[in-house]
């Protein structure tokens, strides 16, 4: 059968009944169906997006409340609200979200009970429905701030909560009462909460090193759920989550001279200044000179560096020393003054230089195009006059080269000598030294002995 597809402008009547149904999807639907009723009025009918929004407004009201059963549609419904028409309703909901997401929801005690589910993992649709809700909730956070743009103040305040459920394992209250599922599902979306928000430049740039460290360890995670499903997240994030989508935005609209100078600051290459912190703070890395934890680091290192140096026809030796040797020049930004974390991070940074020095086939010193950036948002500066000498590794990971030792053997080799033949030789031997000298023409006289010095010499030595 051919369906021939027309667009909606071509149909004026349908207009009404399109937004009645969307308008039905968005209160009373299924989730999926409020997200995509949501998007399709905005979308369709711009005329109308104020009246027909004023209205759903009204009817979250009485549905954004855990004794709806519409619960969780509403919550969906307000996230995509919020983030189409952020100009809109700035106060309302802002209100909204503050008093009906955050004190109602979020920070409301409950969870767990029978109906919670057993082992450290389940499908969402497993978990109970406050918990499901609370997820939700979560997104509903980000979407908000991703249609704010500019509003620090409440991605501050929003990224310390985010960072709350990733610190306390998913239970925010810490009251033990979720099961371990819940929590892991709980601190998974705290974090894909916080990808999400960094995706959009002003409020994405509002969280601190410590939330940055804190979020990495979704990395490690002790549910291999959350780590594979958080490292997917990543990835997909990837490349628009950085600034080279913004600069490239930036290039396209007006600001060309400044986003060409920004160039050469988001190559692949300065992913090493995030990766050496992030490393540093690694939980499971406690001493700086534990030799099995290091060979951790350094696999971990050489996953980074392999595609740059290896794959990498720019690859170029002289950035990438420099590059360490300025972050070993700095202090923790954190932990300043606590030689711990200070001795971790340049170990870490001496792990790094050996990778460098033991993988490059090419030591070239040619210049790089601008100076090597260090965020001081990791890293403290030092006086100028510091200069970091010491080496922070044990000598089994410190990087030795190879010495090719060629031996040339410049005599002749020697012939193996039988047993000598006796019958013609003699075992004569003299008598004495003196019996063997060899005596020249005009020196008749044999040379004088100790006891028989010179007249003079003697008299001198009496």
């Amino acid at each position: 059968m051919l369906i021939i597809a027309r667009p909606v402008e071509a149909c004026p009547s349908l207009f009404p009944k399109l937004i009645d149904l969307c308008k039905a999807y968005a209160e009373v639907g299924t989730p999926k169906q409020a997200k995509n009723a949501v998007r399709c009025l905005y979308v369709n009918v711009p005329e109308q997006r104020g009246q027909i929004f004023t209205e759903m407004l009204e009817t979250l009201r009485g549905t954004l409340s855990p004794h709806s059963e519409h619960y969780r549609t509403a919550i969906v419904t307000l996230g995509h609200l919020a983030h189409n028409l952020p100009d809109a309703f700035p106060v309302h909901i802002k209100n909204i979200v503050s008093r009906k997401i955050v004190k109602e929801l979020l920070v409301r005690e409950g969870g767990g009970g029978a109906s919670a589910p057993q082992g450290e993992w389940c499908e969402e649709e497993e978990l109970p429905e406050e918990t499901r809700c609370k997820l939700e909730g979560l997104k509903c956070m980000a979407r908000w701030l991703l249609g704010l743009k500019r509003d620090e103040l409440s991605a501050q305040k929003t990224f310390r909560m985010l960072n709350a459920f990733i610190v306390h394992k998913g239970d925010l209250l810490q009251q033990n009462q979720l099961s371990k599922a819940e929590m892991a599902h709980l601190r998974l979306a705290a974090g894909a909460a916080m990808l999400k928000i960094c995706e959009q430049k002003g409020v994405g740039d509002q969280y601190t090193a410590e939330q940055f460290y804190n979020l990495s360890h979704l990395m490690i995670d002790e549910v291999p759920q959350v780590r594979e499903l958080f490292a997917a997240k990543l990835h997909k994030g990837l490349s628009k989550a950085f600034n080279s989508y913004r600069v490239v935005h930036e290039y396209r609209l007006k600001k060309l001279e400044r986003a060409v100078s920004q160039l050469p600051h988001i190559l692949p290459d300065y992913m090493l200044v995030f990766a050496v912190p992030v490393l540093a703070h690694d939980p499971n890395f406690t001493a700086y000179d534990n030799i099995a934890q290091l060979k951790v680091i350094k696999q971990c290192l050489w996953f980074i560096l392999e595609p740059l140096i290896t794959r990498n026809d720019f690859y170029c030796y002289g950035f990438y020393k420099n590059l360490v040797e300025r972050m070993k020049n700095h202090k923790d930004a954190i932990h300043e003054n606590d030689d711990s974390f200070n001795f971790k991070l340049w170990a870490v940074c001496d792990l790094a230089m050996s990778v460098i020095w033991s993988r490059s086939t090419n030591y070239e010193m040619r210049e790089f195009p601008t100076d090597a950036r260090i965020p001081t948002m990791y890293f403290s500066p030092q006086p100028d006059f510091f200069v970091n000498t010491r080496v922070f590794l044990p000598p089994e990971l410190q990087f030795q080269a190879k010495k090719v030792v060629q031996q040339i053997d410049r005599a002749p080799k020697k012939r193996n000598r039988g047993v000598p033949d006796r019958e013609n030789t003699n075992d004569v031997e003299p008598s004495e030294a003196s019996d063997t000298q060899i005596m020249l023409p005009g020196l008749e006289h044999p040379p004088e002995t100790d006891l028989d010095e010179p007249q003079p010499k003697r008299a001198l030595s009496d």
